[in-house]
């Protein structure tokens, strides 16, 4: 359990419940709570929300598309991010060895497509 910051004003939760399970259960219950950051929050969540349970299931579903679309950014940005350092490598070869640079539209269109993937991952 993660410690509480030394100006925590509120209750600490002290108290614990038991609950015996098959290995099956036991496994659906870990794969749901994983997609909600964690067993002891989904539980809490479970019993003492009053949402249904089907209201849940949808948002920890919406949860994970979510972390599937942002896993989907990241590779974008990475495969721009070595598009770019290519093309600096590029440019600094060139200048060394006197050849033309890239063209500043070469160079308009990775950052504007750094630029959207960006505004992207930032909307999420």
């Amino acid at each position: 359990m993660a410690r509480l910051r030394k100006d925590h004003q509120g209750e600490r939760r002290t108290a614990s419940i038991t609950v015996q399970l098959t290995p099956q259960e036991r496994a659906r219950v870990t794969e749901r709570a994983g997609k909600r950051g964690g067993l002891s929050e989904y539980v809490r969540r479970r019993l003492l929300s009053r949402e249904s349970a089907a209201e849940l299931e949808s948002q920890t579903e919406a949860a994970a598309f979510d972390r599937k679309e942002v896993r989907a950014l990241v590779v974008q940005l990475q495969r721009i991010g070595t598009n770019l350092n290519q093309l600096a490598a590029h440019a600094n070869e060139a200048r060394l060895a006197g050849k033309p640079l890239p063209s500043h539209g070469q160079i308009e269109e990775c950052l504007g497509d750094v630029k959207v993937a960006l505004a992207r991952a930032i909307a999420l």
